[in-house]
């Protein structure tokens, strides 16, 4: 690190980033550093581009969604494990292991651009080695794929989309990825992808049964609905940020039962929502009339 002529702090990603190229090189342009405390903890944040809205609120010195992120502390302990599918630059990630005290984290984003802030935030926060970086430049789906693509644009890089076709960004699913090992939380960013997201992860959901916060299209609505009650999780808290999408924290039915010593939706979801649900879903689940 270096000041510049303005008296910028810039940040070389090249020492940083070294050991994750074969040949030992990678180019990067300097990146200003944004470093702030929050909640007793400072945070430091690489910013490549103001134009991009994540990177923008950095800059100011602030986390980004941090209603959003709030829902994540009050469902999550100290000492657990979190997931960030859809990391971008890495907002949610350093909020969990430095502000909700995450014992290991695991992070990913096929987004290269993002992926190259992403690991400098990371090694800027001191997280190097307790987040897992294995899997970036894989986007994670509902079955294996070497042939897809991605779109997105940079005054908003987190919003890039992933397309089949058209390239050779590799999918492939969440439980091949874990392999098995043990999540808490699951936090799923994904711009409509989440549907299949879910489906990728069905072994490490049945087998460690994680909280999850998810960002679900409103053209997923459905789908998610039935998701959330064929894995038997309830819905406990929602928030809408955006018009097309809504985020929604979901916790297995069992844990919500051991914790509150309540059995229905009702006793851990506002009645109204709990009737929303129950609602949709015996109307989705109604046979439909015969023609005469």
């Amino acid at each position: 690190m270096a000041p510049c002529t303005k008296g910028v702090i810039v940040f070389d990603l090249n020492a940083a980033l070294k050991l994750f190229s074969e040949e030992g090189r990678l180019a990067s342009e300097p990146m200003r550093l944004s470093t702030f405390d929050y909640q007793n903890n400072r945070v430091t944040f690489a910013v490549k581009t103001l134009r991009d809205v994540i990177q923008r609120t950095h800059f100011s010195g602030q986390f980004y969604e941090v209603e959003e992120l709030e829902i994540l502390r009050r469902n999550f302990q100290p000492g657990q494990i979190f997931c960030d599918v859809g990391t971008n630059v890495g907002n949610h990630s350093v909020y969990a292991m430095k502000i909700m005290g995450a014992s290991a984290g695991y992070v990913f984003e096929p987004n290269p651009v993002a992926c190259e802030v992403l690991i400098a935030n990371l090694f800027l926060n001191g997280l190097e080695n307790s987040v897992d970086m294995s899997w970036l430049g894989y986007a994670v789906g509902s079955e294996r794929s070497d042939d897809n693509s991605m779109v997105f644009i940079e005054k908003n890089i987190g919003g890039g989309r992933v397309e089949s076709g058209g390239g050779d960004l590799a999918v492939r699913t969440g439980d091949e990825m874990l392999d098995g090992r043990q999540i808490d939380l699951m936090k799923i960013d994904v711009e409509g992808m989440e549907i299949d997201v879910l489906a990728g992860f069905a072994e490490t959901v049945a087998r460690h049964r994680p909280s999850v916060f998810a960002e679900v299209d409103n053209n997923n609505r459905a789908a998610f609905d039935d998701w959330v009650a064929d894995n038997h999780y309830v819905v406990t808290e929602r928030f809408k940020r955006y018009r097309s999408n809504e985020n929604f924290m979901i916790i297995p039915r069992e844990k919500t039962e051991m914790a509150l010593g309540h059995s229905t939706l009702s006793s851990v979801c506002p009645s109204e929502t709990a009737a929303q649900f129950a609602t949709a879903r015996a109307q989705r689940k109604r046979p439909k009339p015969q023609a005469d």
